[in-house]
């Protein structure tokens, strides 16, 4: 995944502040779609992936290191806490800290089909429509709903 760096800059030039706004986003979300283009701004995505899952895995995975504070909470307090459980830990965090996967991957479906600013890999997006289409005809063989 790759982030149009053009239209970054274009967005940086367009706001008052050189920040990043992306006032057509829906609110829901507009706030994690801002943050991960200012987040791959800053060091883009080298991780590999093979499915559009994966890469909400490993994006979101990334956002919560970057913003909700993962590391300091399962790691660093670790070692400062005899009675350390981490997976209570983890819960605890991500009931109360992280947001949630979902939001994360609206945002980035956002950033990739209406405001062009991820770019996916051509063979990623070829496998994606592919697993789309599936679906679509599977939900319509057996009925959606």
């Amino acid at each position: 995944m790759e982030l149009d760096v053009l239209k970054v800059k274009v967005l940086k030039m367009e706001s008052l502040d050189g920040e990043i706004h992306l006032q057509q986003c829906p609110p829901e979300f507009r706030k994690v779609a801002e943050k991960i283009v200012v987040m791959l701004d800053k060091q883009s995505f080298k991780d590999t992936y093979v499915t559009m899952t994966e890469l909400d895995k490993k994006l979101t995975l990334r956002y919560w290191k970057e913003y909700d504070g993962l590391i300091h909470e399962m790691f660093l307090k670790r070692y400062f806490d005899e009675d350390f459980d981490p997976v209570g830990k983890f819960e605890q965090w991500f009931l109360s800290q992280a947001t949630n996967p979902d939001t994360i991957s609206r945002a980035r479906r956002y950033l990739v089909s209406d405001a062009r600013l991820l770019i996916i890999p051509k063979n990623i997006a070829k496998h994606a429509k592919q697993a789309e289409n599936k679906w679509a005809k599977h939900v319509y063989q057996f009925g959606g709903g």
